[in-house]
């Protein structure tokens, strides 16, 4: 199991900010994510929105292009 760090934390703050924004579901997420990465399913989704899951680089910037957003976005320390 990876070891979930702040900034783990805050990818899956502002991936589920994103995804509510967009008026995304869980699931819907999983399955554009499944195609480059074949083990996300919607409990992934939630896992890594409750910082309960480290996020891999190579899935960061595919959710970045999913969202059409820079990297630096996702590590970005939003405040609401």
């Amino acid at each position: 199991m990876s070891r979930v760090t702040t900034v783990d934390k805050v990818i899956g703050h502002n991936l589920r900010l994103l995804r509510t924004h967009r008026r995304m579901e869980q699931q819907d997420l999983a399955n554009h994510m499944a195609s480059a990465h074949p083990t996300w399913s919607q409990s992934t989704v939630s896992e890594i929105e409750c910082g309960r899951r480290a996020v891999l680089v190579s899935e960061a910037r595919d959710l970045a292009a999913i969202f059409d957003v820079s990297l630096d976005f996702l590590l970005e320390e939003i405040k609401l």
